[in-house]
């Protein structure tokens, strides 16, 4: 035993001897390795300041780096996000929030895609949460700060415009995690219509016609009534219910107010001031049910119902879908609009009348009004009203139409609907 301790305690002491001389030997690397940046600031071309910091960067301090990359960011850029790559694999380095506000505005300003998935990987998904496996932790805890409604949107338009539609879901999945789609209609709104978009600019049809019912079913279907906020309907139901979560024996688990930690106490604070609750990840949040009285009705909670210049490339893929598939028998298009939801109609009236093929939109039209009489609205009639607005062969249809609509609204005209009388 004595042998074996007097073995270890030489290594033991070269050890501390070989430590101390390398931090020594590290410190010295960083004052040159500064000092040169210093000088080649002042003298050098921005090209050869690139190439040094890419090879000196762990030895740069992070005021350095920081005031070079803001630099970079007034002149290029692509290469001050190229840059960031490699000055984050320095332990030492993170890029602070005053910079990380100059690279959005930057990246959403000049709509550089790959600045783009930059942001997303470093504050909406962060690429450090999947590099270790975790059972215990479901979500992405990498959250440096909350990114604000408009700059999702901003981004999502930039993803949509390069096929993106994985990104776009994951913008959804980090909005629906971090904030309420009832106080945030327009950003909810925006980025399901921008979901339906990307889809079909990469000529998806399944997951365009996917994602086109999830913005249905949240849209209003009227256009006279706006949606009442979610309500029960069944008081004896809700009574079974609030008092099961009462007796219920588990309990989400809460954060000891007495904790130690200092983020904590921080964090306790900050929700006292702001008065409001602290996020936990337990809860599952925008979760909105249906009521089921008679006839079933669901509750939208977008105020605003879709509209034909809303969704463009949508409209361009069931446009050709409809032609290469050649779908013109009337039972077809009920069927189809069926599988998928009645605010269809609306695409297929568009692509039946760019196919000059105004006879069967108009059945088609009829036939959805047998089904339900509130499924067809004035946005229907006007589309294919405007596509015959001047066509002179075809009077008599667009008479039967208006005759049609009178009917379908009880003698009720609307503005833009007795313009085309």
């Amino acid at each position: 035993m004595i042998h074996t301790r007097a073995r270890i305690r030489p290594i033991l002491r070269h050890f501390r001897k070989y430590s101390t001389t390398n931090n020594i030997t590290n410190n010295f690397h960083q004052l040159i390795a500064n000092q040169e940046f210093e000088e080649s600031i002042k003298t050098k071309s921005i090209a050869h300041i690139y190439s040094y910091v890419i090879e000196n960067h762990s030895y740069l301090n992070q005021e350095s780096l920081i005031a070079f990359t803001y630099n970079l960011l007034q002149q290029n850029i692509q290469a001050a996000i190229s840059i960031q790559h490699i000055l984050l694999q320095n332990p030492n380095y993170q890029i602070p929030n005053e910079i990380w506000s100059i690279i959005i505005n930057k990246v959403l300003l000049e709509n550089y895609y790959i600045g783009a998935m930059f942001i997303y990987h470093e504050l909406i998904d962060n690429v450090k949460f999947y590099e270790e496996l975790s059972y215990g932790v479901q979500d992405n805890d990498q959250i440096p700060f909350l990114v604000d409604c408009n700059t999702l949107i901003a981004l999502g338009i930039i993803f949509k415009n390069n096929k993106d539609s994985k990104r776009i879901e994951g913008l959804m999945r980090y909005f629906r995690r971090f904030y309420s789609f009832l106080h945030h209609l327009d950003t909810y709104r925006s980025l399901l219509v921008l979901e339906v978009e990307t889809y079909s600019l990469a000529q998806d049809l399944e997951n365009s016609l996917r994602s086109f019912k999830n913005l249905s079913y949240a849209s209003n279907t009227s256009e006279k009534n706006n949606p009442s906020l979610l309500r029960f309907e069944n008081r004896k139901f809700n009574k079974f219910i609030n008092e099961n979560i009462k007796s219920n024996k588990y309990k989400i688990p809460e954060i000891i107010e007495s904790s130690t930690e200092q983020l904590d106490i921080h964090q306790f604070l900050l929700s006292k001031i702001c008065e409001t609750e602290l996020y936990n990840p337990i809860i599952q949040r925008n979760i909105y049910t249906t009521y089921t009285t008679k006839p079933i009705r669901i509750n939208p909670i977008l105020k605003k119902s879709i509209l034909l210049k809303d969704l463009p490339n949508f409209e361009n893929l069931i446009y050709n879908y409809i032609q290469k598939e050649e779908i013109f028998s009337v039972n077809q298009l009920i069927t189809f609009t069926k599988l998928n939801h009645f605010y269809l109609n609306l695409f297929i009236i568009s692509s039946l009348c760019k196919l000059n093929k105004h006879e069967l939109a108009f059945n088609y039209l009829k036939n959805l009004s047998n089904i339900g009489k509130r499924i067809i609205t004035n946005q229907s009639f006007f589309i294919i009203l405007q596509s015959l607005k001047d066509n002179k062969e075809k009077i008599t249809l667009k008479e039967d139409i208006l005759k049609f609509y009178t009917q379908h609204n009880n003698g009720h005209i609307n503005d833009k609907i007795s313009a085309f009388r």
